[in-house]
């Protein structure tokens, strides 16, 4: 099993959407040692908090715990 936090824009006047981008998969995330995990290659995504040209993503980890990992806002370049 493969879920993965992705990122896209949509405009709702046109339609039109941005393709899918890949924002963060497991392996982004050390809050849980592999050895403890069944396998899964699983995030929840929670939220995004934008900061000011950086982002903190909250997501739920192999169904095991929160993670945050801090990024580029993905969304800067459409603004």
């Amino acid at each position: 099993m493969h879920y993965y936090a992705m990122t896209f824009v949509f405009d709702p006047k046109s339609r039109e959407f941005t393709p899918p981008e890949l924002l963060a998969a497991r392996g982004n995330f050390a809050c849980v040692p592999e050895q403890k995990l069944r396998g899964d290659d699983v995030l929840f995504p929670a939220g995004l908090e934008r900061r000011g040209g950086r982002a903190v993503l909250r997501c739920g980890v192999a169904d095991r715990v929160i993670g945050e990992l801090e990024t580029e806002d993905p969304f800067l370049r459409y603004e």
